[in-house]
């Protein structure tokens, strides 16, 4: 899957606050590039709900999946503290490159 298609995906995800629709959305959708006619790869699904899972992830829940305390966490992925601080608080909201950084990039199911 190419940056821009994820980032297509990705958006979408974002957008969308019922997940069994948006996985429905993209499924079979002309832009995976899939065959007329041809079977759906067995993990597109799952795929498909870790883009909108990650999407919707909080700060907070990253930052807790870590195991850093949050200077800890600001430190190590140079994020300015008061920034973070900000973020956990919702004072400012946190980009989604910071959740989409866990995009998975080799043997993706999209592609396919």
């Amino acid at each position: 899957m190419t940056d821009k298609l994820f980032y297509r995906i990705f958006t979408d995800a974002q957008s969308s606050n019922d997940r069994e629709a948006f996985i429905s959305n993209w499924e079979h959708s002309p832009e995976l590039g899939d065959a007329e006619g041809s079977e759906l790869p067995a993990e597109r699904l799952t795929e498909l709900g870790k883009i909108w899972d990650v999407a919707h992830v909080s700060f907070a829940d990253i930052v807790a999946a870590s195991g850093l305390k949050l200077v800890d966490f600001a430190a190590r992925y140079a994020i300015p503290y008061r920034t973070a601080q900000n973020w956990i608080a919702g004072v400012s909201q946190c980009p989604p490159l910071y959740a989409s950084a866990s995009r998975p990039r080799r043997g993706n199911v999209l592609s396919q």
